[in-house]
């Protein structure tokens, strides 16, 4: 289990920790725009570690995206509606914060590839062993 959750951390917090302080310190954006750019990071990373994890297979595979897909629709639907933006003191963010969201989700997901090939949900079906 700590080979997949320690190098999974670690990329996820890096792309998190990045894409806010590129945002709040490079971009100058508002805090609550840079806490929205943080938790989109967190948000994608995390459901493609779902899809690199549970998506075996072909059926199984296709039931993972689709639902890790309406959960991304879902999250922006929440960013969408203005209550639910507010309850979570989220903001929708600019351009110059999609540019960021974008780079953190980047570098997380290139650095978890480039460790090992678990992290890649088509590579993982061919080696099914696990190494």
């Amino acid at each position: 289990m700590a080979r997949f959750a320690i190098p999974a951390g670690t990329a996820a917090g890096l792309g998190v920790l990045s894409s806010y302080l590129f945002s709040l310190n490079v971009v100058d954006l508002p805090l609550v725009e840079a806490r929205t750019v943080a938790t989109t990071v967190l948000v994608v990373v995390g459901l493609y570690l779902v899809l690199a994890l549970e998506a075996d297979g072909r059926r199984r595979g296709a039931a993972v995206s689709a639902l890790c897909l309406l959960l991304l629709v879902l999250y922006f639907v929440l960013l969408a509606w203005d209550s639910s933006r507010s309850f979570f003191e989220l903001a929708i963010p600019g351009a110059w914060g999609v540019i960021a969201a974008a780079g953190g989700v980047a570098l997380a997901v290139s650095g978890l590839a480039l460790t090992d090939e678990r992290f890649v949900p088509q590579l993982r079906r061919r080696f099914p062993s696990g190494r």
